[in-house]
């Protein structure tokens, strides 16, 4: 399975944190600050009573606010933002960068709160994928967009014996497609060698690329004799 395609089906409630606070409106803001003197997280959950989420409020929004007045006061602080329990991981992700927050809120559809999953909880879900298991070795292609072709490259892989445990596009224009491959392959040098004959730029590689090593002493080779 692809890397996007693995992570566009990738659930991540069973990250969902309940020990962690929410706060209700009518608690002050000395309590957030002082929630936020002790703990890590960039934001934390406003909800009432009865579990009806209202929004996030990060810490820097608070930080010159009284901390005598209740948080009801500071509604234009509240950001409604979070993600639905049915949402995937490219969602979570989309919202750890619009908000520049370490915590996602979790709903159901009725907007009730169910926890938290935290950005380390998920490097930590990333960290036993295999596409990044420390023996793999990764390779950085590029061909021009109109000739690029995923399942050429998957083939080129496999025909050199490679187990293929990620690939995945990491830049598109109309003129270049760039895509890293994370594969494991006694025929590695092999499998360059196949690429670079159907067109594919190798950019970068985790190992000692021979082709680009033979180079290198060809160049020198010349350069000592250009200079007798």
């Amino acid at each position: 399975m692809y890397f996007a395609v693995y992570f566009e089906g990738m659930n991540l409630t069973e990250l969902l944190q309940n020990d962690l606070p929410i706060f209700t409106p009518g608690q002050t803001i000395g309590e957030l600050h002082d929630f936020f003197a002790e703990s890590n997280l960039t934001h934390i959950g406003i909800c009432e009573t009865s579990g009806l989420f209202l929004g996030l409020v990060s810490a820097a929004s608070i930080r010159d606010l009284s901390k005598e007045i209740d948080v009801s006061k500071a509604e234009q602080l509240l950001e409604f933002d979070a993600v639905f329990v049915e949402d995937h991981f490219p969602t979570h992700l989309r919202f750890l960068k619009k908000n520049q927050s370490n915590i996602i809120p979790v709903l159901n559809s009725e907007r009730q709160f169910l926890g938290y999953i935290t950005s380390l909880d998920i490097v930590h879900k990333l960290e036993a994928l295999p596409v990044f298991h420390k023996d793999n070795d990764t390779l950085i292609l590029s061909k021009a967009s109109e000739d690029f072709s995923l399942a050429e490259i998957v083939q080129i892989a496999v025909s050199n014996q490679a187990i293929i445990n990620g690939a995945f596009i990491v830049e598109k224009t109309e003129v270049d497609t760039v895509v890293v491959i994370q594969l494991q392959t006694e025929k590695i040098q092999s499998c360059l060698d196949e690429m670079r004959r159907f067109g594919y730029d190798i950019l970068e590689t985790s190992f000692e690329d021979l082709h680009v090593e033979n180079l290198k002493v060809n160049a020198e080779y010349l350069n000592r004799y250009l200079n007798v």
